[in-house]
């Protein structure tokens, strides 16, 4: 009798406006950045540089898509890397020269 598709449920459950229901969930004691912040001491909402504030512009939670944006991130290192060399003083062109 009470069921969703009941055709005169809209007579007997009373509506329950939006803003009721949106205030019966409990507010969340910390963000997701304070917990960082607190547990890890991450602070992403402060530049660590000039000390402004910095603020979350996306949140991917992909794995598949982190994975590939770590690799980038890796790659990107190992071209930073310092080349291997040789010796000093051991020149390919100067062994033609002697």
């Amino acid at each position: 009798m009470f069921a969703p598709n009941f055709k005169h449920r809209k007579r007997i459950v009373p509506h329950r406006s939006r803003s009721v229901v949106e205030s019966d969930k409990p507010p969340a004691p910390m963000s997701w950045a304070q917990r960082l912040k607190r547990v890890f001491a991450i602070d992403i909402e402060s530049c660590p540089q000039c000390g402004g504030t910095l603020r979350v512009i996306a949140c991917i939670e992909d794995p598949l898509l982190i994975a590939k944006i770590l690799g980038h991130v890796q790659q990107r290192e190992a071209l930073n890397e310092p080349l291997a060399r040789a010796p000093p003083g051991h020149h390919e062109h100067t062994a033609d020269l002697i």
